[in-house]
């Protein structure tokens, strides 16, 4: 005989856990699935990219090709950087590919503000000579939980930045060129430390949209 039966009716509500809540335990039948979710996140998702490699370096954004372009000196630049869990980056690194003798690139990350423009500050990251060819980078501490970033740098020379070009981003395509995404903010911005709230920029909108080759390396997955 089963307890609790109430003909007609079958069981009562009473006795049926039916909300999804962590460590429910309402007999008969209780429901763990939040839970299991948050905690596994990886055996419940379809999108390989929810699994990265530690100790490695992550661009987000697919890449059709690369280049090398010159920065423009006390220019601000926002790069969007989509984040799909949460991850905590140990490095931020650009790739000189022309050097500026006795310059400096200061590099950082930027929440996301009104309309996917670039924010308030979450992390500057501290500077890093641009005075010869490479890999430059600066050392970090930052998790990114679930959500889209931008990666943001300022330099006080005009060093040859490598760039990858890209197919889309969440920023949309050029409303001249339909196969140009748009990657970036840019603004004016004397070099120094950045901004606590990213200035009022201009996305890039023409035919040199490109994104430059900044990246993180990711050291855990939360």
């Amino acid at each position: 005989m089963l307890k609790n039966w109430k003909f007609p009716f079958g069981l009562r509500t009473t006795d049926v856990d039916d909300t999804p809540v962590d460590g429910a335990t309402t007999a008969p039948i209780s429901s763990n699935w939040a839970n299991d979710h948050a905690t596994d996140i990886d055996a419940h998702m379809s999108d390989i990219w929810q699994t990265l490699r530690t100790g490695e370096y992550y661009n987000p954004l697919p890449i059709t090709g690369n280049g090398e372009v010159a920065l423009v000196a006390n220019q601000l630049y926002g790069f969007i950087y989509p984040v799909i869990r949460s991850i905590t980056f140990d490095r931020i690194r650009a790739y000189v590919a022309t050097l500026a003798a006795g310059k400096f690139v200061r590099l950082g990350i930027y929440n996301t503000g009104t309309n996917l423009h670039p924010g308030t500050l979450l992390l500057d990251g501290g500077a890093v000579s641009v005075g010869a060819a490479g890999a430059v980078t600066v050392t970090i501490s930052q998790q990114l939980t679930k959500g889209i970033y931008f990666v943001a740098f300022v330099s006080d020379g005009t060093p040859g930045i490598q760039f990858l070009s890209g197919r889309t981003t969440p920023l949309g395509i050029s409303s001249t060129y339909i196969w140009t995404p748009k990657e970036y903010w840019y603004v004016a911005q004397a070099y120094g430390a950045l901004p606590t709230t990213f200035p009022t920029a201009t996305l890039l909108d023409d035919g040199g949209s490109y994104i430059g080759a900044i990246d993180m390396r990711v050291l855990s997955l939360d």
